[in-house]
């Protein structure tokens, strides 16, 4: 009777340790909630996993679940000495739940270290510093009862562990993953006899910071000098608040100001005039272009360009995941490709690593569609100024820990060094005198109250029209949004020069309501 109760006490304790350890990895992967939410619904249509994602989602939860079963009992026998060895190596683990929910909440860095210069600058460094140790040292002086007051804190979330496990298996049941998969492209004979046009769409760009206020510490030498020979605009307000919104409104020429995702490929817009479009049966700014056979190319960032039927006619399509190191094609993610990424995910600095890699492909990409005069229409949606911040201005180089302000102009200055290139590269292949440059944003800093700078939502909005080389500008109110408006009539080389560009502003935002500022 005594050994039956003993192997169920065993059977109870088994149970408890194993629940710990997969509460344990679900906490260590909080990039797993990526996963969770990208299913049918809003989530879905911005994150792109494949069914290995979530069978190593599961996998990884569960081994941690065997691997603590399987270790806890040893280490209840071990002596004194590896005992406490084993329990700091579990409170350590709170240092990375610490860090990944840091990660998950990385927008609010400005709060955060706005929250820390305060705290900082009140009890001065140093006792802090002499708080730490302190800290530490109490730590260390009772860390058996602290890892056990940690395996119950576990223990007693292991509901998340529960609901994390149902949901995987729920959406492996019922997603249909090949609409993640990337749309086949077409290919077009091309149309060298007509006017061609790029389109450059910094993501998050400030007029204030960049031109009208601009840092002493910061400089721009190549907007500087695409201002020398542009159409500049003094007033120019984004389409929306959010990329969410702007983006699309660049897309389809009309104002968008909500999107609702339907799945992975669509999305239905509510626009200026209140009526509904639905992206899969709506035209874009490619769909005349494209019809008459020129040659088009896109590369976006956030929104899943490549897999919305809206921009189905695109003959080049590249994307910048809104989550970094996510993979752009689902069908190349093999379980140990997967398995690799969750573990990599826990390293420093990981979500940086991983998008400056996928920035320096897609930039390389983008400069060579940029100058490639066989492309009628090129629109390049481009993570900079963007969060997160990977360049140091003084060094001239990629960074993973940069923050603040700091980070922000140091991302204007890469943004600075791309048109450069761009420039470049029209330049050597013959393309920049005859190509229409448009530079905008879709919207402006946003965090920028938050960091105490005053609240400007100016724009900048540059265009260069083929030929020119002297400087123009507009100083009535424009809404960016007759970038779009343009199109047709600078492919048509309808607009040779400054006068007629802005007589055809002007028409369009007195005949079409959607151009106007609101």
């Amino acid at each position: 009777m005594s050994s039956e109760r003993t192997r169920a006490k065993e059977k109870k304790q088994a149970a408890k340790d194993f629940l710990v350890g997969c509460t344990l990895v679900s906490l260590l992967y909080m990039d797993v909630l990526r996963l969770l939410f990208a299913a049918p619904g809003p989530f879905g249509f911005y994150l792109a996993y494949s069914r290995n994602h979530y069978l190593a989602a599961i996998a990884a939860v569960v081994f941690g679940g065997v691997i603590m079963m399987a270790l806890s009992p040893v280490a209840r026998r071990a002596p004194a000495g590896i005992r406490y060895v084993l329990n700091c190596a579990l409170l350590a683990t709170t240092v990375l739940v610490l860090n990944e929910f840091r990660k998950s909440n990385e927008d609010k860095w400005p709060m955060i270290l706005g929250l820390w210069t305060g705290v900082r600058h009140t009890p001065g460094l140093a006792v802090m510093i002499i708080v730490m140790v302190v800290a530490i040292a109490v730590i260390l002086r009772f860390v058996s009862p602290l890892s056990r007051w940690y395996r119950q804190l576990l223990l007693g979330t292991s509901v998340f562990t529960i609901y994390v496990l149902a949901r995987a298996l729920w959406i492996l049941a019922t997603m249909n993953f090949n609409s993640f998969q990337l749309l086949p492209r077409p290919v077009h004979a091309g149309l060298p006899g007509v006017g061609r046009v790029v389109i450059v769409v910094f993501d998050e760009m400030d007029n204030e910071v960049a031109f009208a206020r601009r840092p002493s510490s910061l400089a721009l030498p190549q907007f500087d000098a695409f201002r020398k020979t542009s159409v500049t605009f003094d007033s120019a307000y984004s389409p929306g608040p959010n990329t969410l919104e702007s983006m699309p409104s660049y897309l389809l020429a009309r104002r968008v100001l909500t999107l609702r995702p339907l799945d992975a490929t669509s999305f239905v817009a509510r626009i200026q005039n209140g009526n509904r479009v639905l992206s899969d049966t709506a035209t874009s700014i490619f769909t005349k272009p494209a019809e008459m056979g020129a040659r088009t190319a896109l590369v976006g960032f956030a929104l899943p360009y490549c897999r919305l039927r809206l921009t189905a006619m695109v003959d080049v399509c590249e994307t910048i995941p809104l989550v970094a190191g996510q993979d752009i094609d689902v069908d190349s993610a093999g379980f140990w490709h997967a398995a690799s990424e969750q573990v990599q995910s826990l390293l420093p600095f990981s979500a940086r690593r991983a998008h400056i890699a996928r920035l320096r492909v897609v930039v390389d990409k983008a400069i060579e569609l940029a100058g490639d005069s066989s492309y009628s229409l090129v629109l390049l949606h481009l993570p900079l100024p963007h969060a997160p911040w990977v360049w140091d201005q003084a060094s001239r180089s990629f960074v993973v820990n940069s923050l603040g302000n700091a980070g922000y102009l140091g991302n204007l200055a890469l943004a600075d060094q791309v048109l450069g290139r761009m420039r470049k590269e029209m330049t050597d292949r013959r393309s920049w005198a005859t190509t229409t440059l448009i530079v905008t944003t879709d919207h402006s800093w946003r965090s920028k109250p938050a960091q105490g700078g005053p609240v400007d939502r100016r724009i900048p909005l540059m265009i260069k029209l083929a030929g020119m080389t002297d400087s123009s500008h507009v100083s009535t109110p424009t809404n960016s949004l007759i970038v779009s408006g343009l199109v047709p009539d600078l492919i048509n080389r309808a607009l040779p020069d400054a006068q007629s560009l802005s007589l055809r502003i002007g028409q369009l935002t007195a005949g079409i309501p959607d151009m106007r500022v609101h």
